[in-house]
């Protein structure tokens, strides 16, 4: 599977002030300010939020207390390879300005210093032909994991007897998802893996779905919101349970999981300035342009929750 890594995909200065001033609360309103929103995540949530820095606008007001400042938006977006790592980037008291994702819920000690708000649901589906047996009669969790790793290589001892249709091949063609749209040579860390057979083939994410829409020995891992972008795959039920647009909010689905959208609870009161870019920038990514950000990037439509 992918390696972890820790990336940064555009680098900058936090807050640059016309003649050198600083962004405390006494900066005049006409002072020419640059804001940003550094947003850092597991590479589990790299493909899907890598661009959310597209969802700031150019020039914008903010409104400071009573005091109304001018500046322009440059927001800068990292990468880190854990959850926890994540986390511990945005909670750290002298970056007033950070923000990350995380795809599980904040644990005790770290709600004392974070907040989190849900920002979307997906799943780890496993895609097959809708002619496709398994599409019906389903996998366990244990054979999803053992067809990606390359020691299960054959349909006819997973779906049930007499069920294959006469003449198609059984021989399982599997794919996973690649990281980005570009081809790369990376899987997408889905349902676990850390590491995939030799024969599972590494693709962009859309071909990955159509490929699975069209090829009766196809097994293909990628995420829920990839089908519901291109749909004419079947999702095969894991463990017993269909991935549904509803079993995938509650969570029923052994492999759903809710994005989250974790901040700071406290900052100085020297701070207001960069509070004030976090709350707008949250502003668009809640509102219309995330919903469109959710509907449409990296050929994905996301559920809210």
């Amino acid at each position: 599977m992918a390696t972890a890594r820790t990336a940064v995909l555009i680098a900058g200065t936090a807050v640059a002030l016309a003649a050198g001033m600083t962004a405390g609360v006494g900066a005049p309103a006409s002072a020419k300010e640059t804001w940003q929103v550094v947003v850092h995540m597991p590479e589990s949530l790299w493909h899907d939020g890598a661009n959310l820095f597209t969802l700031a606008e150019g020039k914008q007001k903010l409104k400071v207390g009573r005091t109304a400042r001018r500046g322009i938006w440059q927001n800068y977006t990292f990468s880190h390879p854990t959850t926890k790592q994540a986390l511990k980037q945005a909670g750290e008291k002298d970056q007033p300005q950070d923000a990350a994702l995380s795809d599980r819920r904040l644990n005790r000690r770290e709600s004392k210093r974070l907040r989190q708000r849900p920002l979307w649901v997906d799943a780890d589906v496993l895609l097959v032909d809708p002619r496709n047996p398994a599409c019906t009669s389903g996998l366990s969790s244990t054979a999803v994991r053992e067809i990606l790793a390359g020691s299960r290589a054959d349909w006819g001892s997973l779906v049930p007897a007499g069920s294959w249709p006469i003449g198609a091949p059984t021989a399982i063609r599997p794919y996973v998802a690649a990281w980005d749209d570009f081809g790369s040579p990376e899987a997408q860390p889905l349902f676990g893996m850390r590491r995939i057979g030799g024969s599972t083939r590494v693709v962009v994410e859309s071909s990955a779905v159509a490929a699975a829409a069209s090829n009766i020995s196809a097994a293909v891992a990628a995420k829920y919101s990839a089908l519901r972008f291109r749909p004419g795959a079947c999702a095969v039920p894991v463990d017993g349970v269909a991935p549904t647009d509803a079993t995938v909010r509650a969570g029923t689905y052994p492999f759903s999981a809710t994005v989250y959208w974790v901040t700071k609870k406290n900052r100085p009161r020297s701070f207001r300035v960069y509070q004030a870019a976090e709350k707008a920038f949250a502003k668009r990514l809640f509102g219309s342009p995330g919903r469109r950000y959710l509907a449409t990037q990296q050929q994905r439509d996301r559920l809210r929750p």
